[in-house]
This record gives C-alpha cells, structure tokens and sequence, in this order.
C-alpha cells in the first residue's frame, strides 16, 4: 500500500518545523523509536525495547515533546 507523502510542497528550513519518527529493527534483542527533526536530522529522543508496541512510540514523542516542545506541523 502506498501512502502519499502529506509534506509535499511545504518548504522545511527550519528547526522544529516539522518532526518525523523512523523505527528500526535492530538485529538484536532490541528494537528502537527515533523522533527527528526533519530539517536538522538531529535526534530529539529515543527508546529501546524488545517489544515493538505503539506505546514505545508514544513514550518517544512525549520524550521529544518534554525537551523540545511541540513542532510548528
């Protein structure tokens, strides 16, 4: 299934503009959430866990939310 691309056409060029979460499979016993920035890259929080729930997603943007305060998007 694809899913369209809901950023198309917005300019990102600046920190905290919009925020994007990636979650890997790490070949271990663990798997991790990341929250990014979109326009820095830079990793606003994580979590590791060895069960991939929603609720590690949640923890990792409520992580995010904590530090760096809601994103404009």
């Amino acid at each position: 299934m694809l899913y369209p691309y809901l950023l198309k056409g917005l300019a990102i060029n600046r920190p905290n503009q919009a925020w994007i979460a990636d979650i890997m499979y790490v070949p271990m016993e663990k798997g991790s959430v990341v929250s990014l920035d979109w326009h820095s890259r830079k990793a606003l929080s994580w979590r590791l866990s060895s069960a991939m729930g929603a609720d590690l997603c949640v923890q990792a943007l409520d992580a995010a939310i904590q530090i760096h305060g809601c994103p404009e998007s």
